[in-house]
């Protein structure tokens, strides 16, 4: 399941990024395996002017995003998810825990 995307002001202030599309929502069900360019997550379109700024810009940018979209395993029970929610930055990413502090 994709649990969390960059914004769009963060994608279009990367350096050479023209374009860029997720072609699955937030909390969309993904493919188990990714086999081949028609199964793709998203795509990002870079303009550089040379091939060695492409590609190195193209590991930067894929770093980049790798480091910003969460993942989470489908059919995860409310264990195994709260299990989760340290790794991922916040106690309430996953599942919520509301109580009042005033009492």
């Amino acid at each position: 399941m994709l649990l969390a995307v960059p914004s769009h002001a963060e994608v279009m202030s990367l350096p050479d990024v023209e374009y860029a599309v997720l072609s699955h929502s937030v909390s969309a069900s993904l493919p188990v395996s990714i086999s081949d360019v028609t199964k793709r997550i998203g795509q990002v379109m870079l303009r550089t002017a040379t091939l060695e700024e492409f590609h190195k810009r193209s590991e930067e940018t894929l770093s980049w995003f790798g480091e910003r979209i969460t993942v989470v395993p489908s059919g995860l029970g409310v264990g195994e998810l709260r299990a989760m929610q340290p790794a991922l930055g916040s106690d309430k990413a996953l599942l919520a825990d509301y109580r009042r502090d005033d009492r």
